[in-house]
């Protein structure tokens, strides 16, 4: 039911550069008629200014492209100045140490993850989530640890099917897997790129004022 979306963008990161460009035309797609792009360094820790644009324009929702930090001040700034509208984050803001910077004000955002340590899909999450929670203090890992996990296992693969573990051999391996099963399931590789979006849904999740992620329940 949005008509306006406001879409912050760390402009000086390539990947959030090129999230902020698949938000708007999504957004375009679905009849979102008014789309205020604001561009804003990642480096600039002062997000007021932002903020203060978002809160004159006051649209239907907010949806940052933005690295976890400035995505969780811009959140906080929002909710302070009263912004009752629809957040959407990434996944950078499912990590923990966001909710040291934002607190409450995260409540009710909601993110799509594509690794939910709360409901592990197969055995190696299962044991990531169990590893990761007795070396950090019963923190649940978030997206981050798992893309390091499953950064570390493909490449260990392709060292383990080189033969002899030269650069050369390592390189020509990692080009032949194109599936594998990883800690978010069943995976895709294009090019030596996971393809996420075709491996498999996201789950949507929410913060809650207590720091908790739940499963969003779609209002």
């Amino acid at each position: 039911g949005a008509k306006s979306a406001a879409i912050p963008v760390n402009n000086d990161n390539q990947g959030m550069a090129g999230d902020g460009a698949m938000y708007t035309a999504a957004l375009k797609a679905a009849g979102v008629t008014t789309i205020l792009d604001i561009k804003t360094p990642a480096t600039d820790t002062d997000v007021t200014g932002v903020a203060s644009q978002i809160i004159a324009a006051n649209p239907d929702m907010v949806i940052p492209a933005m690295l976890g930090g400035p995505a969780s001040r811009l959140v906080k700034a929002l909710r302070d100045r009263g912004y009752k509208g629809r957040i959407v984050g990434n996944y950078g803001l499912s990590d923990q140490t966001n909710f040291a910077i934002a607190g409450k004000s995260l409540a009710g955002v909601m993110m799509p993850v594509f690794f939910y340590a709360e409901k592990p899909v197969n055995k190696a999450a299962k044991d990531l989530v169990k590893w990761w929670k007795q070396n950090n203090k019963g923190q649940l890992p978030s997206a981050y640890p798992a893309m390091g996990y499953i950064a570390t296992y493909y490449l260990a693969t392709a060292m383990k099917n080189s033969g002899n573990g030269s650069a050369v051999n390592v390189a020509k391996a990692l080009q032949k897997i194109g599936r594998m099963e990883t800690v978010i399931g069943q995976v895709k590789f294009t090019r030596g790129q996971l393809a996420v979006a075709k491996s498999g849904k996201p789950t949507f999740i929410t913060w809650t004022e207590s720091g908790k992620q739940v499963l969003w329940n779609g209002k």
